[in-house]
This record gives structure tokens, C-alpha cells and sequence, in this order.
């Protein structure tokens, strides 16, 4: 089924059915099915570690096809000037329907720290690729600070602490 939207474009309804949009592309079943391999909605959690001098990336990858895949999954932390300051890259092997969380760790050099004064963010890029081919991607902002609760550092100094510094709360 196809709908005009505007002057040249033109968005085409096929069913979800991968025999018969494979026949429809001229290619195999399986081919098509590769390509099925995603990131998972909310699928990508970053955090840095309690110092602020580590990163930590989990991201959720699902294959929606019964054939099997392998992806390149590969995170890019960029500056706020755009700048890569971490790459990191895995190859991921997904069984028909399998669904995998995998971790990625980076250390962090002198990161710029996100404050109340100066809310500083990096920006996360996550891609799945597929024989050198980007299929999903995402991006994600995101701030290295520490934080340190009253609670957790039984020290006798109810103050809260952000990047080492006491910071009123109210």
C-alpha cells in the first residue's frame, strides 16, 4: 500500500512478513532477518564510577529475527565540542530472538565534571552495525560527577557532596 506524503515522496505499507518482503527486495529470508538486530527502547544506561574517573555502558540489544547475527555495537563519548574522547567497540553474536545486555568500561582522564554551576554534558552515541553498515543508533546526553550522601559516608558530616564540594540542599 502506498501514500503520497508530498511532492516526491512516498512511504510504502508492507506487511511483516519476512518471506514476502524478501521476495518483494529479491533476497533470501535470512539476509532480511539479519538486519533485524536493534537497540532495545530506554536500552542504553551510562554512569561514571563513585571517583568520576570511570565510565560504565550497558546497552540492551535485541535480535527480533529467529536467525542468528552478529553486530558491531560501538559507544562514542563525545565532548560538548563534539571531540571523541572514548570509542568503544564490540562484536556481539545474538541467537534468533536473543536478547543481550553488554557492558563497555572506559577510563575518564581529567573529565569535565557536570555541576549546579557549570551543568556540563557529553554526549553518548550509540550505533549497531551490520556488516560495516550503521542500522540503529541513538544518543544520549549525559553528566560525569560524584556524589557523596551523609548516609553512606558515616563520617558524622551531614552535608551532601557534589564533586567533593558541600552543596545545600533544601
Amino acid at each position: 500500500k502506498k501514500n503520497r506524503q508530498a511532492e516526491g515522496e512516498w512511504v510504502v505499507h508492507l506487511p511483516y512478513d519476512k518471506s514476502v518482503i524478501s521476495t518483494r527486495m529479491n533476497i533470501k529470508p535470512e539476509t532480511f532477518s539479519r538486519a533485524l538486530a536493534k537497540l532495545e527502547p530506554y536500552g542504553v544506561h551510562i554512569w561514571n564510577n563513585p571517583t568520576a574517573d570511570s565510565i560504565l555502558i550497558d546497552t540492551e540489544i535485541h535480535n527480533y529475527s529467529s536467525s542468528s547475527a552478529v553486530v558491531c555495537l560501538v559507544d562514542k563519548l563525545c565532548a560538548a565540542d563534539g571531540k571523541e574522547v572514548v570509542r568503544l567497540t564490540d562484536n556481539v553474536s545474538l541467537r534468533g530472538n536473543e536478547t543481550k545486555i553488554v557492558r563497555q568500561v572506559s577510563a575518564m582522564t581529567k573529565p569535565h565534571l557536570w555541576s549546579t554551576v557549570d551543568a556540563y554534558l557529553y554526549s553518548l552515541n550509540t550505533i549497531i552495525k551490520r556488516n560495516g553498515k550503521a542500522t540503529d543508533d541513538i544518543t544520549t546526553p549525559f553528566g560525569i560527577r560524584s556524589i557523596s550522601w551523609p548516609l553512606t559516608r558515616k563520617d558524622g558530616d551531614g552535608r551532601f557532596f557534589l564533586n567533593g564540594k558541600p552543596i545545600f540542599i533544601n
